[in-house]
């Protein structure tokens, strides 16, 4: 009995001072960038994206966002994930008059650093059908979207 103490005490003095998960994979650079972009703010995960970038979860501003990096810390993007309650109005408002009988399900807001956007992803719903559409922040769409069909299996 002793023995599996001293093992499960071991085991966790050995992970007291884990790293974020992830965060070995990520270059010093990144970090560092990371760092001067959201200052105090702990990632809760990194997550190794095809194309060497790197992207950490986290809560900003009290949304779970994540911030996009290429291998050189070059901060790409930031993703912030809204429910359908708190998209802004104006967006909301214009995709459900757009969109007659759907309704928002959630949103995101990417804002792309390179290109100087700030849009947000739509995510409609109505039985029997998925819909997702980019939009500005007044509701303009910038992209159609495609409905997928799919099997309601009764939740109408």
């Amino acid at each position: 009995m002793k023995n599996i103490f001293t093992l499960f005490l071991f085991f966790i003095l050995m992970n007291a001072g884990a790293q974020v998960p992830g965060q070995k994979l990520v270059p010093k650079a990144v970090l560092d960038q990371f760092a001067v972009d959201f200052p105090g703010i702990t990632p809760k995960r990194w997550e190794a994206k095809i194309g060497k970038q790197f992207e950490a979860v986290m809560i900003h501003n009290n949304k779970p966002s994540r911030a996009r990096y290429d291998a050189n810390g070059k901060h790409l993007f930031t993703t912030y994930h809204w429910t359908g309650n708190t998209c802004p109005d104006a967006a909301k408002n214009a995709i459900l008059a757009t969109f007659s009988g759907f309704k928002v399900d959630w949103a995101n807001e990417v804002i792309n650093l390179e290109k100087g956007t700030d849009r947000f992803l739509i995510h409609l719903s109505k039985p029997g059908h998925i819909l997702k559409v980019f939009v500005n922040a007044d509701g303009s769409v910038v992209t159609d979207g495609k409905e997928e069909e799919f099997n309601d299996a009764g939740n109408n």
